[in-house]
């Protein structure tokens, strides 16, 4: 397995995971949509959104998809660590324990 290209996914997912954080955070106030779809933090994340793609079919020429597909399970804990660091949402232990189960499956997933 390459290196290089299963370090890319793991940018991706956290792209993604940056684009719905960036998403939320200009989605809320009282402002009009037309506001908002200019809000620097909508076009942080569109920008997030649209580069995540594009790096997965680069990848997709040196991994199975199997893998690539795999590697979007990151995008649940990488957006529960960023709702909690940026936004303050609680993270329980029922949250951890279901993360935790992810990376466990996700780790004997790409074991196998």
């Amino acid at each position: 397995m390459n290196a290089f290209w299963l370090g890319v996914l793991v940018l991706v997912a956290l792209l993604t995971a940056i684009g719905h954080l960036m998403f939320k955070l200009a989605a809320v106030g009282e402002r009009r949509l037309r506001d908002r779809l200019r809000d620097p933090r909508f076009l942080v994340g569109c920008t997030c959104f649209g580069l995540a793609p594009v790096l997965t079919f680069l990848a997709a020429r040196y991994l199975d998809y199997s893998i690539i597909y795999a590697l979007t399970a990151l995008n649940f804990p990488l957006v529960m660590l960023l709702s909690h660091l940026v936004l303050r949402e609680p993270v329980d232990r029922t949250k951890l324990l279901a993360v935790g189960g992810i990376l466990c499956g996700l780790g004997v997933f790409l074991w196998a």
